[in-house]
């Protein structure tokens, strides 16, 4: 249900990114996720035209590991995803963060993380991703330049969302 209410905005989305939705286009994203080994090698998140659904199922590796939580993403962030991973030559994304449980954010603050009160990890709408060899500043400047919703540098990863436009560094 919450997918499906993303999909709706996502039409805006995809004409800021002419081919993304052309005939017979499929994207696909391969992501690895360190804290548990998982990985998704090659998995398609769109397909001819449309978002797929069978490829958007996958959304267990984005989950909240502490709490073995699943939550649907919004399609908004695998698009964003897969916009990284085009621009630095198809390598593998390490998710370090995905979806979060209110409890596992508050027990990062409790810890001295800086997690968002109101993250948009706790809606599904926000990853915290690092590509071995790339810079988070790198990654950080594609976000902006995509222009989807937040983006912030850290130490060594970058957070995207897909809240309001805005930067920060940490």
């Amino acid at each position: 249900m919450v997918r499906r209410a993303f999909l709706g905005g996502l039409a805006a989305t995809v004409a800021c990114f002419p081919g993304l939705a052309s005939a017979g286009a499929t994207r696909r994203l391969t992501l690895m996720r360190p804290a548990t080994g998982e990985a998704l090698r090659d998995v398609p998140f769109w397909w001819d035209g449309a978002p797929y659904e069978p490829g958007l199922a996958e959304d267990w590796l984005m989950r909240d590991v502490q709490a073995e939580r699943v939550q649907p993403i919004d399609v908004r962030v695998f698009y964003l995803l897969a916009m990284v991973q085009a621009e630095f030559g198809g390598r593998t994304i390490l998710v370090t963060s995905g979806y979060r449980t209110r409890a596992t954010n508050e027990r990062l603050r409790a810890q001295g993380i800086d997690a968002a009160r109101n993250s948009f990890h706790l809606r599904g709408r926000a990853v915290d991703i690092q590509i071995p060899g790339v810079a988070p500043a790198s990654m950080a400047e594609l976000g902006s330049l995509l222009g989807l919703g937040g983006v912030g540098v850290y130490a060594g990863f970058v957070h995207l969302d897909t809240g309001p436009k805005r930067m920060w560094n940490r």
